[in-house]
């Protein structure tokens, strides 16, 4: 791997990692509640907001750069991870995060995100036994 393969390769797992991170919170902040305060509803009302916000943005990026210079193999299979990611939480952020049953999302997006996790290290180790 050059150089830049490796800053690019960096710089995606970066990304999913913050991903699989906020994921992480969201799922670890609901798992095991069955009723939450009013403050809890709120800030994990904002977090999923924040998910999805990012997701947005990172998708209208990948669209626009699609279209004019193309991508590496690498920033496209994250960008196709992300957009599988995103379209898992279909949750509203305003909707009750259990009553609208926001783990099975959660995890379904999270599980997009962590497939493309170890693929890529899976062929970061192929890189290193090939020599590339």
């Amino acid at each position: 791997m050059g150089n830049k393969s490796i800053e690019v390769v960096v710089k995606c797992r970066k990304r999913a990692q913050w991903y699989q991170e906020r994921l992480n919170d969201l799922i670890n902040f609901l798992c095991g509640k069955a009723h939450l305060k009013m403050k809890d509803k709120l800030q994990a009302q904002a977090m999923l907001r924040e998910l999805k916000e990012r997701f947005s943005q990172d998708n209208r990026i990948h669209n626009s750069v699609r279209r004019s210079s193309g991508l590496s193999q690498e920033e496209y299979d994250l960008h196709r991870a992300i957009f599988e990611a995103s379209t898992e939480l279909r949750a509203h952020t305003n909707s009750h995060p259990v009553s609208s049953c926001w783990l099975d999302q959660l995890y379904a997006s999270r599980l997009d995100v962590d497939h493309y996790l170890s693929g890529l290290v899976s062929r970061e180790g192929k890189a290193k036994d090939t020599g590339e």
